[in-house]
């Protein structure tokens, strides 16, 4: 189902507020900072928080990758440019979350050679 432009300029994440990606072609609008997919049902736009589907990894990137190549419309001031840049941060802060919970468990899987004094029994 085409969507009108002017009501591409003003269709927004009912989560976040933001603009979405319409991809016309899947019938869906996605929401990359949430990554939530809203489907479109018939002729009809369902931009219901609880409809809103998490989108996993493989099929974010995949979105992405073909919102980069001009197959999505964005829509409420959304500037698809932007995207690369801040799923490259969220992915280097999701990097850095990781590298901290490997220290973590590499500290808590270090046997402790600290022993603490033991009383003289005389």
């Amino acid at each position: 189902m085409p969507i009108e432009r002017p009501l591409l300029d003003i269709l927004a994440c009912p989560i976040d507020k933001h603009g979405l990606l319409c991809f016309e072609d899947e019938a869906i609008l996605y929401n990359p900072r949430l990554r939530r997919i809203y489907r479109m049902a018939g002729d009809h736009l369902v931009l219901l928080a609880d409809r809103a589907e998490p989108a996993p990894q493989h099929e974010h990137e995949r979105l992405l990758k073909r919102a980069r190549h001009g197959d999505a419309v964005p829509t409420g001031g959304l500037v698809i440019a932007d995207l690369a840049t801040a799923d490259l941060a969220t992915a280097d802060l999701a990097t850095a979350d990781l590298a901290t919970a490997d220290l973590a468990t590499a500290d808590l899987a270090r046997p402790s050679h600290h022993h603490p004094a033991r009383a003289d029994p005389t």
